[in-house]
């Protein structure tokens, strides 16, 4: 059987981004091989070779330190790598805190050194339909049939306002996060709000207030990424709502949020997306999100709880 790509990874924390390229790449239309659990049990295989052999593209995700193993002749991805070299394009997908090993290059054969020169792509979750797209342009010897619908809903300011554009009668889209400091750096999600709101569309948003969140968020932010403070965010959400006044309402919570909450809301129904928060979650393989549809019982409680929420917070003034 052929395949248009075939997909490796590291057991550890690298099989959610690799099912998730394998979902997004079958979505558009593209058969891809995914080297599951089931296939590395016992001896590395012929069928696995074979699987390698008969793939145009090889995609190998790089969690951080992914290669260091690699020293080892025996080592699962070194093996695989090695049987792709040649053969397939290779695509490696790096996590923003993935290092090439350098100090290891003497101890590493050529197909692992040579990674380093191949074309690839970086793997952050806010720019997720991005980052497929970039894929897909690497690939060698592929056809996108684009036969099925994709919702992206690793990425928020895509759900937002693709679900926008598709909810029938649109009333709102809510929203409810710590702080939300990258709505007004990040260009993607500014291009989203602005679309929004010359759809005419209301723009709900809640805001912890600093007071709420100084110890929680201590622990969820990334080691390098420089943060706004929470007086300078409030103070933004302030700006872009009284520039915005018949469309965008901004309302700040004393309560901490437990979870980051994405409503789009129309007369008939809507979805919701909502990432949870949890301590030391900086990282996309420790990301997690769950999305829902009206008329199922997990959107209609999420949508209750952004009301609870927003009639208890208190307006910006």
């Amino acid at each position: 059987m052929k395949f248009d790509a075939f997909i490796s990874y590291r057991r550890k924390n690298g099989f959610e981004m690799a099912r998730l390229i394998r979902d997004h790449l079958h979505n558009q239309g593209l058969k891809c091989y995914l080297d599951t659990e089931e296939n590395r049990n016992g001896d590395f295989g012929e069928h696995l070779v074979e699987a390698i052999h008969n793939s145009s593209n090889f995609i190998l995700v790089l969690p951080k330190d992914a290669l260091k193993r690699c020293i080892n002749e025996d080592d699962w991805v070194r093996r695989e790598v090695e049987a792709a070299y040649g053969k397939c394009t290779i695509i490696p997908v790096m996590y923003p805190d993935f290092k090439w090993p350098k100090k290891l290059y003497s101890q590493l054969p050529d197909a692992i050194v040579n990674l380093e020169n191949q074309q690839g792509v970086t793997a952050v979750d806010e720019y997720f339909p991005y980052m497929i797209e970039k894929i897909i342009a690497l690939m060698d010897k592929v056809s996108v049939k684009r036969t099925k619908k994709v919702s992206v809903y690793t990425e928020s300011s895509n759900f937002l306002f693709n679900k926008a554009r598709e909810t029938d009668k649109l009333v709102s889209v809510d929203m409810a996060f710590h702080s939300g400091s990258e709505w007004h750096r990040n260009t993607e999600m500014v291009d989203s709000m602005s679309q929004l709101i010359s759809m005419d569309c209301k723009i709900r948003v809640i805001i912890n207030s600093p007071e709420s969140v100084e110890t929680v968020c201590e622990h969820m932010k990334q080691p390098h990424k420089k943060y706004v403070k929470f007086e300078t965010n409030i103070e933004e959400w302030r700006e872009f709502a009284s520039e915005n006044p018949d469309n965008v309402f901004v309302r700040v919570l004393d309560l901490p949020l437990l979870h980051r909450i994405y409503i789009v809301r129309g007369e008939n129904g809507g979805s919701a997306n909502i990432k949870y928060y949890s301590y030391g979650n900086y990282t996309p393989d420790k990301d997690f999100r769950l999305s829902f549809d009206s008329p199922s019982p997990e959107y209609k409680l999420y949508q209750e709880e952004f009301e609870y929420l927003w009639n208890i917070a208190k307006e910006i003034k």
